[in-house]
């Protein structure tokens, strides 16, 4: 998921991902998230809240853990 252009949510906002997230089951059993914003990855660490999820701040990075972790 790329979240390089987007910014720090207001309050609602967050709270309407977090409820579409609660209501979602998990398709992937890995994320990638890239970032570069260390406000917005706290943000989205506390909106997601689930395991398998992991900040880069290039998608290139994003990629090669993907592919690294894909075969496991």
């Amino acid at each position: 998921m790329d979240f390089v252009d987007y910014a720090v949510q207001v309050q609602p906002v967050v709270d309407a991902f977090r409820s579409g997230i609660a209501n979602t089951p998990p398709s992937a059993r890995r994320l990638a998230i890239v970032t570069r914003s260390a406000l917005l990855r706290m943000q989205l660490k506390r909106m997601i809240g689930r395991d398998g999820v992991m900040f880069f701040e290039s998608l290139a990075e994003a990629e090669r853990w993907l592919e690294e972790t894909s075969s496991v």
